[in-house]
């Protein structure tokens, strides 16, 4: 489990009873507290969190905050799953295969005084799968750091396809029948030659690579290739500008080294304040000896790179412009200027602003976290509040604010740090099935989704931290 590997490494004492589990003067449950809820879903997922992932999965707890969890952790479509946003391209699931989407202007709602949404939905274009494939359901059959491989298996006829965050191609393997494409529409062919087809749908320009030796016919909406009988070949969309033809065998450079992995590294540099972060993809020749791929970069990554040279076309997302590169990895470099948790007291020491702020401060001195309500999300929010009158009360030495608000967050803290036979509340539970740590009483979905640990147990590790600066013998 993850506590006791962390327990390990900092050498706490970790001790085990039929329903705690210690590390250090903590606590945690390791059985279910009484009335309390586990992660639902479709099937079996309560005690089964891999019933969704083939045996070449990897090993250990599974992702569950993912762009692609959905066809994991099923909820509501329990045989495949969401629309996946990888940008620049954008998936669903069927049974019949994976479908593409290209969605290259917002969908905005709401009024000028009324709250709307901005975004970029869901909409077709193009369907890739094999002909005859009845899948009932999708599974996963691996991941990697920003990459995941769904699995179709129905009709005698299976097919893999890689895709991921950055990535213009979808890489497929299939087996029983021959690869299929189904547009919206029908497809407008702009190029047809041999193994590579470049066609549009919806206004979007696609090309489909098949291996040495064969070829794509079209037929209505459809567009079907035998691959030579090798099973293997991807699909990617283009960029709007330029000349079209070039970009496809540009892209085709790449075609047929699949990616099978990424990995993201990084290193800080204090002399210089740099961080550095490498975006590494390992790749799998299908045919030939090519290696490398075709990146679309996020505006915060291609405003930081280093040592590589974007092409003239970008992509749109709903995260702005994607600039392209190609290789085996990109590097971004920024500058590390430190953050404030608070605003430095940096005033003359007197006047109205400070008898304003002091009044206030010394208000709070008998409730400094404003208690809400007992549950993960309120108590955090507590605990941040009074995490953050410590801080305040200290820069303008009010001491007894200060230490109000501090001896609130070790009374809070102790409480749900500690579990014992029978307690049901404030108290955290480490799920082995997950591999999570889940807080009771839950909210938001913190239980049965698995939903927002990030941030209300944020709010728990920002007030130990502030606990620990004032009072650093009670976070040994």
């Amino acid at each position: 489990m993850a506590v006791a590997m962390v327990a390990g490494m900092f050498g706490f004492g970790l001790a085990w009873s039929a329903e705690a589990a210690t590390v250090g003067a903590g606590s945690y449950a390791d059985t279910l507290p009484a009335g309390r809820s586990l992660p639902t879903g479709c099937g079996s997922i309560s005690t089964n969190p891999r019933q969704w992932v083939t045996a070449n999965a990897p090993a250990g707890a599974v992702p569950t905050n993912d762009w692609w969890s959905s066809i994991l952790y099923k909820k509501t479509d329990c045989s495949y799953g969401e629309p996946l946003h990888a940008h620049p391209i954008s998936y669903d699931t069927s049974g019949a295969g994976l479908g593409f989407s290209y969605t290259t202007t917002p969908a905005i709602s709401g009024t000028a005084t009324g709250v709307g949404e901005f975004h970029y939905p869901y909409v077709q274009d193009i369907q890739v799968g094999v002909a005859g494939l009845n899948s009932p359901d999708v599974k996963v059959d691996g991941w990697s750091d920003w990459t995941v491989t769904p699995y179709w298996s129905g009709g005698g006829r299976t097919m893999k396809a890689t895709i991921g965050h950055g990535l213009p191609f979808g890489y497929f393997q299939i087996t029983g029948g021959d690869a299929r494409i189904t547009a919206a529409g029908a497809p407008s062919v702009w190029s047809n030659s041999g193994a590579t087809i470049g066609f549009t749908v919806n206004g979007h320009d696609y090309v489909a690579y098949a291996p040495t030796g064969a070829t794509w016919a079209v037929s209505g909406t459809t567009i079907s290739s035998s691959l030579a009988g090798k099973g293997f070949f991807s699909v990617a969309v283009l960029p709007a500008g330029g000349d079209r033809a070039a970009l496809a065998n540009t892209y085709g450079q790449y075609a047929h080294a699949h990616v099978t992995g990424t990995r993201v590294s990084y290193s800080y540099n204090p002399a210089s304040s740099t961080l550095s972060t490498t975006y590494a993809f390992t790749t799998t020749a299908r045919q030939g000896g090519a290696t490398g791929t075709v990146m679309a970069l996020y505006p915060h990554q291609w405003n930081h790179l280093t040592g590589s040279t974007p092409l003239a076309q970008t992509y749109v997302s709903a995260r702005g412009q994607m600039k392209i590169v190609t290789g085996t990895q990109f590097t971004t470099s920024m500058k590390y200027t430190g953050v404030l948790p608070e605003v430095p007291a940096v005033g003359d020491g007197a006047g109205a602003d400070l008898a304003t702020v002091t009044g206030l401060l010394n208000a709070e001195l008998g409730n400094p976290m404003d208690n809400r309500g007992d549950d993960t999300y309120w108590t955090g929010k507590g605990l941040g509040r009074a995490a953050r009158i410590a801080e305040i009360a200290d820069q303008l030495n009010l001491t007894s604010v200060r230490d109000a608000a501090l001896g609130a967050i070790r009374t809070r803290l102790n409480d749900w740090f500690t579990a014992s036979p029978g307690k049901t509340s404030r108290v955290f539970y480490l799920d082995p099935t997950w591999g999570t740590l889940i807080g009771y009483p839950a909210s938001y979905g913190s239980d049965q989704e698995l939903n927002d640990h990030h941030f209300h147990y944020g709010y728990y590790i920002a007030a130990a931290a502030t606990l620990a600066k004032y009072d650093p013998n009670w976070a040994k």
